[in-house]
């Protein structure tokens, strides 16, 4: 489908304490700061066992969330989607936008690629914030 909104995502617009167990399986293209799970989680909670299949394009797509911050961390959650866009693109997290946000025991097994030679892109995340541990983009670039 094709979206006209922001920080929106294929289970949560912004995300609040708990998204937990989801997949997500449709192909969205839209305008910006999409994810296949959450458009943005914020402040506290988590993104945990999370699936993406669906093809994300937009400014700002991330695999699982187009972006998080606070204490929010995303673990145990895999993209299998292939994600395309501007900006920051990512098969997991496209944006994180602080030092305590933590990305950990995730993977991207699919093609992550951006729209000009600008774009940042990364299997996992572009974004020099936070804590990334135990992640794998099984995926070549």
């Amino acid at each position: 489908s094709k979206d006209s909104g922001w920080n929106l995502g294929g289970i949560a617009g912004i995300g609040g304490n708990i998204i937990e167990n989801c997949y997500n399986f449709g192909n969205i293209i839209a305008l910006s700061d999409f994810g296949g799970i959450s458009g943005a989680s914020t402040k506290t909670g988590y993104l945990k066992n999370c699936y993406n299949f669906g093809h994300v394009e937009a400014w700002n797509a991330g695999g699982i969330t187009s972006q998080i911050s606070g204490n929010v961390y995303v673990e145990n959650s895999h993209n299998y989607g292939e994600i395309s866009g501007s900006n920051y693109v990512a098969g997991i997290v496209a944006i994180v936008s602080s030092n305590t946000a933590k990305i950990t025991r995730c993977s991207n097994n699919a093609k992550i690629s951006g729209l000009s030679p600008n774009d940042k892109t990364d299997g996992i995340c572009p974004s020099n914030m936070g804590i990334i541990t135990d992640c794998i983009d099984y995926f070549e670039q």
